[in-house]
């Protein structure tokens, strides 16, 4: 199948205009492609989901260890979980503010 001279790989391929690309002398719209394998990758370097900073190299050596969340939502029956990671640091605050919480529930009662 031919699309403006171009040959699709298959029905996955995107094609769209690239928002910041200047526009070219003869006036035509700049494209890029993308195919579903581009789009859903994973990302190379992983970045706390709570601050965005970059996350330490596990190190067994130091108690800088990477801390994990966890999402957990419900749609009708089912119930969706969703991993994200989190630096030290948050990760700490985070179990901190969640502990003073049930600490704060099991006093009222």
């Amino acid at each position: 199948m031919e699309r403006s001279g171009q040959k699709t790989r298959d029905s996955a391929r995107m094609i769209a205009a690239a928002p910041d690309a200047p526009p070219k002398e003869d006036g035509a719209t700049t494209f890029f492609t993308a195919s579903h394998a581009d789009l859903l990758a994973a990302e190379a370097e992983v970045r706390c989901d709570a601050c965005g900073g970059e996350l330490p190299a596990e190190d067994e050596e130091t108690y800088a260890l990477r801390g994990e969340g966890e999402y957990v939502w419900t749609r009708g029956d089912e119930v969706r979980r969703e991993s994200a990671p989190l630096c030290p640091a948050c990760a700490t605050a985070i179990f901190g503010a969640a502990l003073a919480r049930w600490e704060i529930e099991e006093e009222e009662g």
